[in-house]
């Protein structure tokens, strides 16, 4: 993933906050869905994992940074979809992770 942008036109983003990762989301060249329905606008809740943040966090292939606050109004929705798929949210290094749970140890 690009390094981060470092703009005015995004507040900080604060993980246990209300708010969206939009630095991180642009730098990882996410763009508002253009299609019609329900999701236009919006933006993908994750974005993988760098090899950088899996060695300094201990996490493993296949993870995700969570792109929204814990406090965003749809963080259950996205817990969710992140749960059918396999998966877990875990804390680690400040930010949020979507983590595989058949990963050994994150069981």
């Amino acid at each position: 993933m690009p390094s981060i942008l470092r703009s005015q036109e995004w507040p900080e983003f604060d993980p246990d906050g209300s708010g969206y990762d939009d630095r991180t989301a642009r730098a990882a060249g996410m763009t508002p869905q253009a299609s019609p329905g329900p999701n236009k606008g919006h933006m993908g809740s994750v974005v993988h994992s760098t090899a950088g943040e899996r060695a300094r966090l201990g996490l493993p292939a296949n993870s995700y940074l969570i792109l929204k606050g814990r406090k965003h109004p749809t963080w259950g929705k996205m817990a969710a979809v992140e749960a059918a798929r396999g998966y877990s949210v875990v804390r680690r290094g400040g930010r949020y992770w979507a983590v595989p749970r058949s990963t050994f140890a994150f069981r």
